[in-house]
């Protein structure tokens, strides 16, 4: 009896037999390969090019693109730098490839790493290609070099489509061709070359007006304080990124994460901003405080919502959400020299006037206390919600 690796190498090389449960990208695989165009040797110059910068330690000069020409590109994912490895895609247009779904593509080392084999999942987006190498038999780069992802038209001109080097463990490589990074940075209060960041997503808190807690059933999965700084310091590194809004939706659930972030990102010289629970930042050390500081930490959003310990109940916070507390992180953010950002929701129910009066009494005082708080206001919207309406 065929094991179930042997009957999916039989369906590649034949077509024929029991199809595996991923038969649909072995058919796009057996697609790609059966193409004439597949085996097609790049262009002279370019490989020529690629070998003449690995000798020479510098790039090639093969970025000659027209920003108008269609986008019809062949992979091959080269080494820079010391690093001395090719790796070529056996493919050779990504046109065939534009129907909207992710397509798998094979890959095989040239001379400079023939041992060297990978697979390359291939996505359009509406951002451009998105492109994840998982690759074997390549070494991590040495330190203070790397690898470097390109793409080739037809005729020979080559791109590239970003940088990576593989000390970094098992993590999938991650690509993308088409993305102008420029039209994602921006001047804010925080600095003139200002990205947006998710190093998590969700959020283990239920509070009612959230849209997050259908999102995600209050599951929260987060990259290792080791990911973020790496993501951080290439950002800087390649894009002379000086500031970072992580627009989480709750960065600050783990403080052995935060304060390992932040003494990991410190040298890094940026400077950020976090969305975060009250209660929970109250709940973190001076020295995590002072951390976060040293490493750039400049203002944070938090939900406030209400002066009314009983409508914080209704909205479900949870946690050990109070007015009080908001007064004291104002103040406590103060002596640290943190700009607080608060949001409030007016007009609460059963009193919508009576809460909307005692809201903006409530801000008053913690103006008093912090004079640079920021203050966000929302309006009590009902919306439609599952169950049955209740009827007179």
């Amino acid at each position: 009896m065929l094991t179930s690796d042997e009957l999916r190498a039989q369906y590649l090389a034949t077509g024929s037999g029991e199809a595996p449960r991923d038969h649909e990208r072995l058919d796009l695989i057996r697609e790609v390969l059966a193409g004439e165009a597949t085996w097609t040797e790049p262009p002279t110059h370019v490989v020529g090019g690629v070998l003449a910068a690995v000798v020479a330690g510098g790039q090639a000069d093969t970025d000659r693109r027209s920003p108008d020409r269609p986008a019809r590109w062949p992979i091959v994912a080269a080494a820079v730098g010391s690093a001395a490895a090719l790796l070529a895609l056996l493919v050779s247009t990504l046109g065939v490839l534009d129907n909207g779904r992710e397509t798998l593509l094979a890959m095989t080392g040239t001379e400079l790493q023939v041992g060297a084999s990978g697979v390359a999942a291939v996505r359009p987006t509406g951002s451009g290609w998105w492109i994840r190498l998982e690759l074997t038999g390549l070494a991590p780069a040495p330190e203070g070099s790397y690898y470097e992802g390109w793409v080739w038209s037809d005729d020979g001109e080559g791109v590239s489509i970003g940088t990576f080097h593989l000390r970094s463990g098992d993590d999938p490589v991650i690509l993308w061709s088409g993305v102008d990074m420029e039209d994602y940075l921006h001047p804010t209060y925080l600095g003139r070359r200002t990205v947006a960041h998710n190093s998590s997503f969700g959020c283990p808190f239920s509070c009612s007006f959230c849209a997050v807690v259908a999102m995600t059933n209050r599951r929260w999965l987060a990259e290792s304080p080791a990911r973020m700084e790496r993501v951080l310091g290439r950002l800087v590194r390649d894009y002379c990124v000086d500031a970072v809004q992580m627009h989480d939706m709750d960065f600050f659930i783990n403080e052995a994460r935060v304060a390992e972030f932040s003494g990991r990102i410190t040298p890094l010289g940026v400077r950020w901003w976090g969305l975060g629970r009250i209660d929970t930042l109250m709940g973190y050390s001076n020295a995590t405080w002072t951390a976060m500081v040293r490493s750039g930490l400049k203002m944070v959003f938090s939900g406030a919502e209400s002066a009314s310990d009983a409508v914080l109940a209704t909205m479900n916070k949870g946690g050990k959400a109070s007015a009080r507390l908001a007064l004291d992180l104002a103040r406590r953010m103060k002596s640290f020299g943190v700009v607080p950002e608060y949001s409030f929701v007016l007009g609460s129910p059963p009193d919508p006037a009576g809460d909307m009066a005692s809201t903006f009494e409530f801000i008053r005082e913690i103006k008093r206390v912090n004079p640079a708080t920021e203050i966000v206001l929302y309006t009590y919207t009902p919306v439609p919600m599952d169950g049955v309406l209740p009827t007179r």
